[in-house]
């Protein structure tokens, strides 16, 4: 585990970054933290793909994970949000 703290003040940032032996402990964590509230903050667990995942590539070169961003305002699809504050 590795916490993540400012420099300045040595207070932590709000988030470390955590390294598993085993694949199927990070899939657990994954499933079972995401969203779980700790001190009333909300828990985001996210898994490092850069090098995990084969043919990766980051949303600002045209990957991530879903398909909003593939060319310009012909190719791209959109999605409407209703309520909630969107």
């Amino acid at each position: 585990i590795h916490m993540v703290y400012s420099k300045r003040s040595g207070k932590p940032r709000g988030y470390a970054f955590i390294e598993y032996e085993h694949e199927r402990d990070m899939h657990s964590a994954y499933k079972h933290a995401d969203g779980k509230k700790i001190d009333g903050r909300r828990v985001l667990v996210d898994v490092e793909r850069g090098r995990t995942v084969k043919g990766w590539r980051p949303r600002r070169l045209g990957g991530g994970l879903g398909g909003t961003r593939r060319g310009g305002a012909d190719v791209n699809i959109r999605h409407v949000h209703g309520g909630g504050g969107w």
